[in-house]
Order: C-alpha cells, then structure tokens, then sequence
C-alpha cells in the first residue's frame, strides 16, 4: 500500500473569486427550487450550519457583498443539491427514529452506514430528477474526499481498517458507480485495502437496487420514495450485524470450533470459511473481505504480510479491521458498532463555505452576515387579517384611503408647487436648441461679422436635448425613533407629495418603507440554532412595498396612506439599502436613483458595535454608487445623513419640500440645465 493518500492534483484556478454571497445565495434558492419542479421546496440561509427537516433545505449564509471563489460556489452548489435531494426523497420522520434508536443502543456505526447507504440511494434518484446533478454534487464530493485524505495521511492505518472507512468507501464506490466524472473517486478507493474496495462496491450496487421514488424529471412518488429509506436503513443493519459477526467470529479462541460448520476460525487473514458467506450472495453479506477465500488483496497492494493465514499485527490486519484493539470474547466485539467511523457525509466540508468577513475584537469573531436571511423580504403593507399584523389589514383599507386623501389636502399648494417646477424643468430639458460651432451650417444671419472676421466659430447645428430615462426609488425609514416629534407624519408626507409630482411627470416612481422584526423563531436558543458566532444582524428586515413601479398613484391610494403609521421596530439601514438597491438595479432606466427617508442612524440587534455598525453602513451606500446609482439622503428633522450619504437635503418642515427637496431631484434629473425661480413658481402656486 503507498505510504501517502495520492489524489490527483488541485486546480489553483477553483480558488479565484467568483461571484458575490448574494447572487450565489440567489443563484442556489433558484437552482434548489428547479431541482424540485413541482415540489415545494424552502431554501433557508442561517448560521454556520446545514442540514434538511423535511420542510426545509438549510445552508450557511454568506456575507451578500462579499465575493465568493469558485470552489465555494462549487461546494456550495453540490451540497444544497444534495440537501435538497434529502428533503425530497428521505423520510425524514423514519431516519430520526432510526438514529434515535441507534444512539439508545450505543450503535453509532450502524447510523453512519445507513447515512451513507441513503446518500448514494437519493443521488441514483437525482440523476433522473434533474440530470446534470451528478456534476453538481461531484464537486463537493471531491472536496470532501480532499478532506479525508488528510486524516489517511495522518494515519495511514485507516487505509486498512474497515471499520473506521466502510462507510465513506460505500460512497466512494457509489458515487463510481453513478458514473461522477471526478478522478478523485477512483484515486482515493485505489488507496484502500482490496477488501474493503471490493465490499464497498458490492454494497453500493445493491444499493443501486433500492428504489428512489423517482419517475421522471421533478416527479416522484413520495410513497416509493419513502419506502427505499426504510429499505436503505434495513440494508445499513444487514450490513452491520453481518460484519459484526464476523468480527466475533474472529475473536474466538483459537481451535474453537463453529456449531454451524464445525469449522474453526482464527484471527486476523485466519481461515473464516464460507460460512460467513449470505445464502443468497447479498451484496453486504459477501466474504470477499479479504479473509481467506482466495483473494490475496494484501499481496496485490503491496502490503501482504502474514500470507499463511496467521494473527497479523498493525496494519497488516486488514481483514478483520480491528488493527488488534481488542481481545475480548465474541459480545466483546459487538462494542465496537458504537465506535464512530470516518465522517461519510458531505458535513467535512462545511466550513468551506464561510464567506463571512471577520474582524478580532476583545477575543470576539465579528461576521460582517445576517444571522438569517430566510425572513428578509418585500411585503404588502396589508395583511390578510389583524392577527398576522397588528398595524394594517385588509378591513381598514377605507382607514387608509382617507389618511391619504387627508395628507394631499393638507399639502395642497406645495404639490401644485413642486409638480409645477418638475414640469418646466422637464419642459427645458426636452428643448431643442441651435448651438454655434466650427461645423454644421453656415449661420449667415448671426454671424455675418463672424464670417468677415474670418472667427472659425461661423456655423450652427440643432442640438437635441437628452431624454429623461429615469426612475426613483423612495425608501422610508420606519424604525420606532420615527414616532417622535412627528418625524413619521413629515416622511409621509415627504413620500406623498414627491411621488404625486414624479408620477404626474411620467417619471417611474415607487415608494418603500423598512424596518427590523424579530425572526419567527427568535425565542429559540440562537446558539443552539445558528451556532456562536457573532453576527452583524440577528433581526429580519421587512420592506413593505407603498408603491411599486407597475402601479400608478391612483391604484396606491391605500397603501400610501398607511406610511405615517408604519414606525415600528429597528432599522437595519445597510441591508437595507442593499436589497432595494439590488432590485433597483434590475431596472432599465439608464438613470437610477435612491432617496432615503430617514432620522439617524441604523439601530438593530446587533452583536457589532455603534462605530462599526456606521462602517457598515457607509459601505452599503458605496456599493449602492458603485451599482451606478444616485444616492441622496433626505433626513426628516435631523442633518446627521451627512455622515453616510455624498448628497443629502434636511426636511424640517412642509415648506422644505419645494425648496430643497425637489430642487435636488430636479438637479439629479435634469443636470446642468435646471435653472427654475422658485420665488415665481411659489407665487404661482399660492
């Protein structure tokens, strides 16, 4: 046998950046969800975990902004692939009894079998679910092999030891058998002992056997599917009571003979006869195990030793896979099915996927990630009744219209003001106008004096003015310092009146609020559910949605009128800003630009402090500028936005509007060619 774990060599390109936390966490919810077709799969991004309950596929979140190498997404990819196939395929309720059961009876190895055993059974399924998976999940498959090589190479008596490498070898030699194109299978079988090779691949093709439920591309029979588990879990008991038996056969004394058979059986390679052969040939009950039955796997792989059938010491004894740890009787053996073997799993491989900016302080680890992001999203400010939201239902809905209706009257002149000052700047920057220049016509009527100079600059041309090709996103702050001093009522009315005069324009507009909630199960133990870690949020950022861009002002009527009653909780503002601006993005408008409505700063549960927190913040509106778009912020009676916005404006009062507000959206809009007297217009208006 080779005195290293040889595996092929690693592609140094797998670890340049890739692509960022949020379109992998975007890329993996859309690929798990296409995997399962017509069935409903959840895909929840938490903690530093991942597993599946049958409801849900849980993967580790990723820091959104921040980039991601090839090989994570890899990994990444495979693992939620597999995971998936788990929540579609395994009965999830018949594996929990089946682990219990094995932990009362202190038969942890019967459990990483069956784990093992289940794994090949549900990718045999995923091939005909969805059939580009094998490539998916063979990357992390051999990541997860690269892993494991490094507890070979720290101990290179594993190699010959069944009990501690059956089980990752079922997968091995499954995963061969499905056809994964990853040379790093056949490599890492090819460094095990032949018994344990050639076991292994008897079981994975019986294995092969169970059924998978599958019946085509997104179709399963859940019926069938669940019973290959509990068949897979059979087969994972088989195989272990009948490799425990064998074992116990072994540690009988010397000369003793078998009732069965009345054959004796000795130690180590000692003669075990065909009697621990299963009747009818079953792939886990064959006696290929390198024992004497005419295989000299030993000699085949170099590492032959006591060929005549005699105890062979470390690590020669490869056969009976005890490496001599023990010389008790034959229930003596039976202890060693609780002994755990080398993780089967796909779980080595986890920690591959940290993508989270960390930074040391006071001895603490600070993960620049959402705790959680499966809560995040953009809602209705209604809801289907007052028990899911205590602030808005669809029964006030006429409350609402009129709380609108009310704010518009009361702004009144100020609307007409800042409506009427957009539409002459719009009215100028459509303009076409005759432009003097060394080519174009000759302006005879202009420049005669030019002409007789000899000036170069003699000719005009029409210069079309730029068209308007933008659209606004108004985003609210409605955390709960919002309710103070009226500060809700005045962004409210801010919204109100700049969409009035946007949407009257013909210019895209819509209107958003945000704010952070506790998660759903935020009275579960955090540490126990998310592990203990310290993230940037704990909280769930909610987006509702007053006005979106399909919908005019007068379908939004209600909705709009919901804003000054919408102060609630925190403000997460870098996620935040992020996740509209992400969505903004998407748009086709060449220009794009963002105005925050808000009152100081981001305030969340947090496990960062205030100065990193204003970090964070200050980052998110970068990247927002560097996504190409504009980013003002309009602080309702309070000037500190200056801190985290490159343009902002101060909104004290209703009279603010036109003067500073508008003037700075017009100036966004129309560039160098706004030039509007706000004295006239005012005058207009009263």
């Amino acid at each position: 046998m080779a005195d290293n774990f040889y595996l092929p060599p690693d592609d140094p390109d797998l670890d340049k950046d890739y692509i960022t936390g949020r379109e992998y966490m975007d890329g993996m919810t859309t690929g798990i969800k296409t995997i399962s077709s017509e069935l409903d799969t959840n895909v929840v991004f938490h903690g530093d975990g991942a597993a599946t309950d049958g409801k849900n596929v849980y993967l580790p979140t990723q820091c959104p902004e921040s980039p991601m190498t090839l090989r994570q997404v890899n990994v990444g990819r495979g693992y939620g692939n597999h995971e998936a196939l788990h929540q579609i395929l395994t009965d999830m309720e018949a594996w929990s009894q089946f682990a219990r059961d094995n932990e009362e009876k202190g038969l942890s190895w019967t459990t990483s079998m069956g784990n093992a055993i289940e794994d090949i059974r549900i990718e045999h399924g995923g091939l005909t679910l969805y059939p580009g998976i094998a490539k998916s999940i063979d990357h992390t498959a051999e990541a997860v092999t690269r892993e494991v090589a490094k507890q070979f190479e720290a101990d290179p008596d594993l190699a010959c030891d069944i009990w501690a490498t059956l089980p990752l070898a079922v997968t091995w030699a499954g995963r061969v058998r499905l056809g994964y194109p990853s040379p790093h299978l056949t490599a890492a079988l090819d460094n095990l002992s032949g018994h344990i090779t050639d076991r292994a691949f008897k079981i994975a093709d019986a294995i092969l056997g169970l059924d998978t439920g599958v019946e085509g591309v997104g179709k399963v029979d859940k019926a069938k599917a669940y019973n290959g588990t509990k068949s897979a879990l059979d087969l994972a008991v088989l195989v272990s009571k009948e490799l425990a038996e064998e074992e116990e056969k072994r540690e009988k004394p010397k000369g003793r003979k078998e009732d069965e058979d009345g054959e004796g059986t000795k130690r180590g390679r000692g003669d075990t006869g065909t009697d621990e052969r299963d009747a009818d040939g079953d792939a886990s009950s064959e006696s290929d195990a390198g024992q004497d039955d005419g295989h000299s796997h030993e000699g085949e792989t170099g590492d032959g030793g006591d060929t005549a059938g005699g105890e062979r010491g470390k690590p020669d004894d490869t056969s009976d896979g005890t490496d001599g740890r023990s010389e008790g009787d034959g229930e003596k053996s039976f202890d060693w099915m609780s002994t755990k073997p080398i993780e089967s799993g796909l779980e080595q491989i986890k920690d591959m996927l940290d993508n989270k900016k960390t930074k040391k302080r006071a001895g603490k680890t600070i993960i620049y990630a959402p705790i959680c992001t499966s809560s995040d999203g953009f809602f209705p400010p209604f809801s289907p009744s007052r028990e899911a939201d205590p602030w808005w239902y669809e029964g006030n809905r006429e409350d609402a219209r009129r709380e609108f209706t009310c704010h518009r009257d009361e702004l009144g002149a100020k609307v007409a003001t800042m409506r009427r000052k957009l539409e002459q700047a719009l009215i100028t920057k459509t303009r076409s106008e005759w432009v003097g220049g060394r080519s174009g016509k000759l302006d005879v009527r202009k420049r005669g004096v030019g002409i007789m100079r000899a000036d170069d600059k003699i000719f005009r041309k029409l210069e079309e003015a730029d068209a308007i090709d933008t659209c606004v996103s108004l985003l609210v702050d409605c955390s709960g310092s919002m309710r103070s001093r009226d500060r809700m009522e005045t962004a409210a009315k801010t919204a109100i009146a700049i969409a009035i005069a946007l949407d009257g324009a013909g210019i895209p507009v819509e209107v958003l609020g945000h704010t952070a909630v506790p998660h759903a199960d935020s009275k579960l133990d955090y540490e126990a559910r998310y592990g203990k870690g310290k993230w940037a949020r704990r909280d769930a950022v909610r987006i509702f949605e007053f006005k979106t861009y399909d919908k005019t002002m007068r379908q939004s009527i209600a909705e709009m009128g919901t804003i000054a009653s919408m102060a609630l909780a925190h403000n997460a503002d870098p996620d935040a800003y992020l996740m509209v601006a992400h969505r903004l993005a998407k748009r086709a408008e060449k220009r794009k630009v963002m105005m925050v409505l808000a009152d100081g700063h981001p305030e969340h549960v947090t496990d960062l402090t205030d100065h990193e927190l204003s970090q964070q913040t200050r980052k998110a509106v970068v990247t927002c500028c560097d996504m190409g778009i504009d980013m003002v912020g309009v602080g309702i009676q309070y000037d500190g936005l200056k801190e985290f916005f490159p343009d902002y404006v101060v909104v004290r009062n209703m009279d603010d509007l036109s003067r500073e507000v508008m003037d700075r959206l017009a100036k966004l809009l129309l560039g160098n060619r706004f030039h509007i007297d706000n004295s006239a217009l005012i005058n207009v208006a009263s």
